[in-house]
């Protein structure tokens, strides 16, 4: 996937994952970009995340780069589960890490 947009890059591998016949049985699929350093129990925490809910996909917090590290959190877990709509509006982080969803 070297030289390919993140967005397509991601879209070929799941594409050969599902297209595998030993892969395409797997329960899980983790992604890490190189330039991202995960808490040493992350893949615990994800795990657990979605055997909590409902969820075809759960992720990390993710930092902006740059002069200032901004978290990207945008959506209400709660909103959706109401009303189905997925909400992309920014979110407040301390309340969602309050609450415990993230």
């Amino acid at each position: 996937m070297v030289g390919d947009e993140v967005g397509h890059a991601y879209n070929n591998f799941l594409t050969q994952v599902f297209a595998h016949p030993e892969l395409s049985t797997w329960r899980y699929v983790l992604t890490l970009e190189d330039d991202n350093i995960p808490p040493p129990d992350a893949h615990i925490r994800l795990l657990e995340a979605i055997e909590r809910g409902p969820f075809d996909a759960v992720g990390g917090i993710y930092f902006t780069k740059g002069d200032v590290n901004m978290p990207q959190c945008y959506g209400d877990p709660e909103v959706f589960r109401q009303s189905g709509v997925t909400d992309f509006r920014p979110r407040d982080v301390a309340a969602a890490l309050q609450r415990g969803q993230i």
